[in-house]
């Protein structure tokens, strides 16, 4: 509450034999305020949050919708709020004019240059944040029974490189401000049966074509962004049903055969698939809980 209202007397300050006070934050959920069609990003009133439930927020097929978590943060201050603002006059008095903007800081440990970018990729968004507290529970901005993301002011974050020492790690120091309307007395958690510690947000899976595409086959080497210039982290474990191939040319779907890894090289899969004619354009797309392959398209398959 900002600002003074016209009422008689303040709140009673009495409170139940037993309150649940909030622990030190062992992670961060993230998200759009808003999705793309307009509809809030949220935890509405009565839902029952669990593995599944996150695990689906995580994993949305729509970025609009996709949450995001930090998790295992370090040295965390969830709202540390600036001095408030009061108006001096001449005769020594004040009156309050609002309340010091909070800011949000942690560190991420043992990470890589790659995850800088990576986060700095959602600074110009709207977003929202959540934490998660050493007890497991949720903590957000609490409306009419339903918990919302916390909302953080346009571009206030600062993610920087800590580079290692003898002594020290390569590290990311992770910040942002509170909106101006964001306030602590709104501030409610949300009972739940999640197990964080298996938590992550979904891995970007990007494709490079090995071999010209031929008429029955393909060879693609898929990895991550992280790992050495020369030699990106391979993406191991794919299956068939991870796929989809479609053949452009003809308007038509494609029943992959088979997709058999490489047992000498990691991410490397051969691709078999009906006879197509040849300079045909194909597609390739896929979805594995986890992972993001929303990429795969960008992948040239021309039939030679």
């Amino acid at each position: 509450m900002e600002n003074c209202t016209c009422k008689k007397s303040g709140e009673n300050l009495g409170s139940p034999n037993c309150v649940e006070t909030m622990k030190y934050a062992n992670g961060f959920l993230m998200a759009s305020l808003v999705d793309d069609a307009g509809a809030d990003n949220y935890i509405p009133a009565l839902t029952v949050v669990n593995d599944a439930y996150i695990t689906a927020r995580l994993n949305d097929t729509d970025p609009s919708q996709r949450w995001q978590f930090f998790p295992n943060v370090k040295n965390a201050v969830i709202g540390e709020r600036g001095d408030d603002v009061f108006e001096s006059f001449e005769d020594g008095s004040q009156t309050f004019v609002e309340e010091g903007v909070a800011s949000t800081s942690f560190i991420l440990a043992a990470q890589s240059t790659t995850m800088v970018g990576k986060i700095k990729s959602h600074r110009c968004n709207q977003n929202g944040f959540m934490w998660v507290d050493k007890d497991g529970r949720i903590w957000g901005r609490e409306s009419a029974g339903a918990l919302y993301f916390v909302a953080m002011e346009p571009q206030s974050m600062s993610v920087k490189a800590a580079y290692p020492t003898p002594t020290t790690g390569f590290n990311i120091p992770v910040s942002w401000k509170w909106r101006k309307d964001m306030f602590d007395e709104n501030i409610g958690f949300w009972d739940n049966s999640v197990v964080w510690s298996n938590k992550r947000s979904i891995i970007d899976v990007s494709g490079d074509l090995f071999t010209p595409v031929t008429t029955t086959s393909m060879v693609i080497d898929f990895s991550f962004d992280f790992g050495a210039a020369n030699s990106k982290s391979p993406w191991e474990g794919a299956v068939v049903a991870d796929f989809t191939l479609y053949n452009v040319t003809d308007s038509a779907s494609i029943t992959i055969t088979s997709v058999t890894e490489s047992t000498t090289v990691e991410g490397r899969y051969t691709f078999v698939f009906p006879a197509q004619t040849s300079a045909d354009v194909l597609t390739l797309s896929g979805s594995k809980s986890g992972f993001d392959l929303s990429t795969l398209p960008n992948i040239p398959l021309i039939v030679a």
